[in-house]
């Protein structure tokens, strides 16, 4: 999977630095072309390797098995946004957004088109996992409520009675031997689920044009922090 990650990634910086006028076939050029694919891939895909100190450490606890994978994931994806944002940012200081299609020229006061090569790139990255993060709780919880003849009135009840830390939850509704209904938390068992929220909403700012790249990121690490704390809470307490 990595490697995949690694030679998609190449390519993409390739077809870039072509579209510059750039010798992708200098040694010196692919070798730095060859590193920043790598570090990419490193920054965004999951290696437990890469975990923070607190995180192993509480590997020592009970807890620790559940940490590890939510840890690695808000590590990813808050790179994934990092490097989506540096994909689509202008490279000429503007006035407003530098991150939309078409930005005012802070020199000229000119509507320009974004002068990013990697524009296209950056906002396939986002807008992709925003849509993942979206589109799958709503199949899984589709598809349950059609497996075991759920209503969507049945789903709201049961919202009633679940703990606190699951109320903003995505419930995956299930029915057992007995036709009573129970149902599984989707949202702490998809770290993808919750950071997708952070996502969506990086995704509709970037759309809107109203923050630039650097408020952007600020924007989503905090809503990362509180993910992050969402989804502690039923461990913690």
């Amino acid at each position: 999977w990595k490697i995949t990650n690694y030679v998609v990634e190449l390519d993409r910086l390739k077809q870039a630095a072509i579209k510059q006028g750039v010798d992708v076939a200098d040694p010196a050029i692919l070798k730095g072309l060859k590193q920043d694919a790598a570090n990419i891939v490193k920054n965004t895909v999951p290696n437990y390797a890469f975990v923070g100190n607190y995180v192993k450490a509480s590997r020592l606890l009970p807890i620790g098995n559940f940490m590890s994978f939510p840890a690695e994931i808000m590590r990813t994806t808050t790179n994934i946004a990092e490097q989506g944002l540096k994909e689509l940012r202008h490279s000429k200081p503007v006035r407003g957004s530098n991150v939309t299609p078409y930005v005012i020229d802070a020199a000229t006061g000119q509507l320009v088109k974004n002068d990013n090569p990697m524009y296209a790139t950056g906002f396939k990255r986002i807008s992709g996992l925003a849509f993942t993060t979206v589109a799958v709780p709503e199949i899984v919880v589709e598809g349950a409520k059609a497996i075991y003849d759920v209503t969507q009135d049945e789903l709201d009840a049961l919202r009633q009675f679940v703990p606190e830390w699951s109320k903003n939850s995505t419930l995956v509704p299930i029915k057992d031997k007995d036709g009573e209904l129970r149902y599984i938390d989707f949202s702490h068992s998809n770290a993808y689920d919750i950071i997708g929220r952070p996502f969506r909403t990086i995704l509709n700012n970037v759309q809107d044009g109203s923050m630039n790249d650097e408020q952007l990121l600020e924007s989503f690490v905090s809503g990362v922090n509180e993910a992050g704390a969402e989804i502690m809470n039923p461990f913690i307490s």
